[in-house]
């Protein structure tokens, strides 16, 4: 197993997960979640705003800029009905838009950034890192390789971690 060494990954959403691996199995975790209620930001260029600024000031606080970060692209699931549904509200969109942000901000860094997909297609040369498995699975595999038990949007940072180390 290859560790990853100053390499990000992340796990994009209105709540983003974020890992930072150093060349060890129990990366530093963030979370960037939205305003609370009180602060509740409705339009979504200003949600946007509010997701860039978090994720630069994140990279700002590292002790080096990682040298690649690895994100989960946008995928739509033409057989899952919730997939669909996301796409019709305008979810899917509002994902890649932040998916979009976050690169552009890794290329401001001079990161390398590289794309993985829950799928994946190999015909049009797309990494799947998780592949059938549920978020149950990928948490069990998880603490068998760290004995560490993450919330939700970390354990999926973390999850692509060792799924690029070929060990989930």
């Amino acid at each position: 197993m290859e560790k990853l060494d100053n390499v990000m990954t992340v796990d994009p959403g209105w709540n983003t997960g974020i890992a930072y691996w150093t060349g060890d199995n129990d990366p530093v975790t963030y979370v960037i979640k939205e305003p609370p209620r009180r602060k509740k930001i409705k339009i979504e260029p200003a949600r946007l705003k509010f997701m860039y600024t978090s994720f630069r000031k994140i990279i700002e606080t590292l002790p080096t800029v990682p040298d690649i970060c690895i994100i989960e692209g946008v995928e739509m699931w033409t057989g899952n009905v919730r997939s669909l549904t996301a796409a019709q509200r305008g979810n899917l969109f509002a994902l890649a838009y932040l998916v979009g942000g976050y690169i552009n901000i890794c290329h401001m860094f001079c990161m390398t950034v590289k794309l993985v997909y829950p799928r994946g297609n190999k015909a049009k040369g797309q990494i799947m890192w998780k592949g059938q498995l549920t978020p149950e699975m990928v948490a069990k595999r998880i603490y068998r390789i760290n004995k560490t038990k993450y919330p939700e949007h970390i354990r999926e940072a973390v999850g692509i971690g060792f799924s690029v180390m070929g060990v989930l």
